[in-house]
């Protein structure tokens, strides 16, 4: 599912215009973006935490040329799924 049709699903469950929901789905990434930015977390009881992940430096290899590269360090975002997301997956 993409952001446009995220958009659409929920304009039909919700019945809101599908521009209402748009502009709920951006604030809510820019909040959610704004608050990882700040080093903070977001969970959600049930569904799960998004949470800042520092990833650092290493070696790695050019596929193409096989030559060594050094992969700098970057900030990335880590999810860890809530029990009721991970019950509803499994079927349970």
């Amino acid at each position: 599912m993409n952001k446009q049709e995220m958009v659409q699903a929920l304009s039909e469950r919700t019945r809101l215009k599908q521009q209402d929901c748009l502009r709920m789905l951006n604030t809510f990434m820019e909040l959610l973006g704004e608050e990882l930015g700040r080093g903070g977390r977001v969970g959600f009881q049930g569904f799960g935490t998004f949470c800042e992940w520092k990833q650092s430096g290493r070696p790695g290899r050019n596929p193409r040329t096989k030559e060594e590269v050094m992969i700098r360090p970057r900030t990335s975002v880590k999810f860890k799924p809530g029990l009721d997301l991970l019950a509803r997956l499994n079927g349970k």
